[in-house]
């Protein structure tokens, strides 16, 4: 899977057609252009190479700078992992990450943006798309409680504490989406609330300032009413630290700064991008560390290997050879018995039983003598 830096990729893509460089990697300018509109990157216009080869003038647009949150690179293609820990090994260090525009200029820039201010939405007519499916299923609590008046089938976010809460996180969506952030809710107490910014994934806690979870680890709704405080907290996802936390209190309520949380948030995706970034940098070194390790591992394990087949081996030819004396001397000494025999008994030759006994006996050392076999089974590496 090749992977570019935004500024790379908008270098190919202003150097050569689209369609060319599409081709490099194996796919569609279609698709290759799905890639740019995705990392913010500008691709030529229709027309473009027609005119730059007729020598009329063309307008080159800027790389602009990168999203909060969104990631620097590019990974084009499907992600296939490399077993070969040499290969791995040979591919580029990575650089470590680098930001030139500091934090305060990102939340300036965010500040900058013309967004339109909206007022407070003090109802859920239109919600946000991330609560949709949290108030349909609350609808038909509510359905089944006015027909039947089930304590179990009451809708958990009618009214008091709950009702503004959901109001809140509606609001604070619909800011966030103004900076191109999503924001999704789940769960049955609506309590497990993730933000994307850029390619950046958050947690938010939105509760009361005394909520805990019960025993079973789960965030039950909050029995309280709507003058209750309530704090909302933002992590980076998998984080313990808290980016950004916003509450009421004597400065204000909740509803008066969800436009100045929104810009938070979406700067503490930017945040916790480079933090993640660097992490990410950190644990590629680490792994460079341990390829290394383990390659000079696995180099002395084969050749522990390689030293306790080749002793092996010997033992083998020696072992061979043993047994090959040995039966030669055998068969020596079976054929001089054999004649020794007939020396001390000229007469036992005479004897059809000795005839037979004295054949078999010289087959049987024939048999034995590894020199009397036609090939001699010299060993493979005899030294």
């Amino acid at each position: 899977m090749p992977s570019l830096s935004r500024d790379e990729l908008y270098t190919m893509v202003w150097a050569e057609p689209m369609r060319t460089v599409a081709s490099g990697f194996a796919m569609s300018d279609v698709a290759l252009r799905k890639y740019c509109v995705a990392a913010n990157i500008p691709v030529p216009e229709r027309g473009h190479w027609a005119k730059l080869a007729a020598g009329k003038p063309v307008r080159q647009a800027p790389l602009p700078l990168r999203e909060p949150g969104a990631s620097e690179m590019v990974h084009i293609g499907g992600y296939a992992w490399n077993s070969d820990l040499e290969a791995q090994l040979a591919e580029p260090v990575p650089s470590r990450p680098h930001f030139a525009e500091p934090i305060d200029e990102v939340m300036q820039r965010v500040v900058g943006r013309r967004v339109r201010r909206l007022p407070f939405s003090r109802d859920l007519t239109v919600p946000h798309k991330g609560l949709r499916r949290i108030l349909e299923r609350d609808a038909k609590r509510a359905a089944k409680f006015a027909v039947h008046g089930w304590t179990w089938d009451q809708p958990k976010f009618a009214h008091g504490f709950e009702r503004r809460r959901l109001l809140i996180l509606n609001n604070l969506g619909l800011a966030l989406a103004q900076h191109g952030a999503g924001m999704e809710v789940r769960g049955e107490s609506a309590r497990e609330i993730n933000v994307t910014v850029g390619a950046t994934r958050l947690r938010l806690a939105m509760d009361h300032l005394a909520a805990k979870p019960n025993r079973h680890g789960e965030w039950p709704t909050w029995e309280g009413s709507a003058a209750d405080k309530m704090r909302i907290q933002v992590q980076a996802d998998g984080a313990k630290d808290v980016l950004f936390e916003v509450a009421d209190d004597e400065t204000g309520k909740l509803e008066g700064k969800l436009a100045t949380a929104a810009i938070e948030i979406v700067v503490a995706g930017e945040i916790a991008y480079r933090k993640r970034a660097e992490e990410s940098y950190q644990r590629a070194l680490e792994h460079r560390e341990y390829l290394k390790a383990e390659l000079d591992r696995r180099r002395r394990e084969a050749e522990r290997l390689a030293e306790e087949r080749r002793l092996a081996e010997q033992n083998a030819r020696r072992e061979l050879l043993f047994q090959q004396a040995h039966d030669w001397r055998l068969a020596q000494d079976i054929r001089g018995f054999v004649r020794d025999v007939l020396a001390g008994d000229p007469d036992a030759a005479k004897n059809p039983g000795f005839e037979q006994w004295r054949l078999w006996a010289l087959g049987e050392a024939d048999a034995l003598d590894p020199t009397q076999k036609g090939s001699f089974p010299v060993p493979e590496n005899p030294c």
